[in-house]
């Protein structure tokens, strides 16, 4: 797993020069997401400055740039970049492993994107609440008089997905 913090919006220049990691061997899995794996958080500074499109512009020059790796290095394989916000962490994070279509490795249930557009503003919009009001979150479940425990929610990822492959 890859941590970067993001102090100012050029630093996201590095990652689109790291290399991937892709083997084509399911049981493999682990060190592709492993290895693939960015988890980005941001100043408090550079979220009150942080704009979509300037997140979008990076998603779009990293999306390119894998693409290319992927055909230099990788010539006759596909696979499947995917984009998420973690709200608890609030980081946001990205990944890449091999295989169009290939399943995601999450343990609840997805809402896969065309777009990252909603992800991007969700993202901002908690990051600038949690850089005014803190890091303490509270949760509360408004049924807990209810006394069943079993009766949490399910979580839901909302996660952009894309296949990349050989035009």
């Amino acid at each position: 797993m890859n941590y970067i913090h993001i102090n100012n919006i050029t630093d996201l220049s590095k990652i689109l020069e790291e290399p991937i990691f892709l083997t084509g061997d399911r049981s493999l899995i682990k060190e592709e997401i492993s290895h693939n794996m960015w988890v980005l958080s941001f100043s408090d500074n550079l979220i009150n400055r942080l704009e979509v499109q300037d997140l979008e512009e990076f998603l779009s020059q990293l999306l390119k740039k894998r693409t290319v790796q992927l055909m230099q290095l990788y010539q006759n394989q596909s696979a499947t970049f995917y984009f998420w916000f973690d709200k608890q962490a609030s980081q946001l994070r990205f990944n890449i492993i091999s295989g169009s279509n290939a399943p995601l490795p999450f343990g609840c249930k997805l809402i896969l994107l065309d777009s990252p557009e909603s992800i991007l503003k969700d993202f901002i919009s908690t990051s600038r609440e949690y850089a005014i009001n803190g890091d303490v979150i509270e949760f509360f479940n408004s049924s807990d008089d209810l006394g069943d425990d079993n009766d949490e929610p399910e979580y839901v990822l909302d996660v952009y997905v894309r296949a990349i492959h050989k035009a």
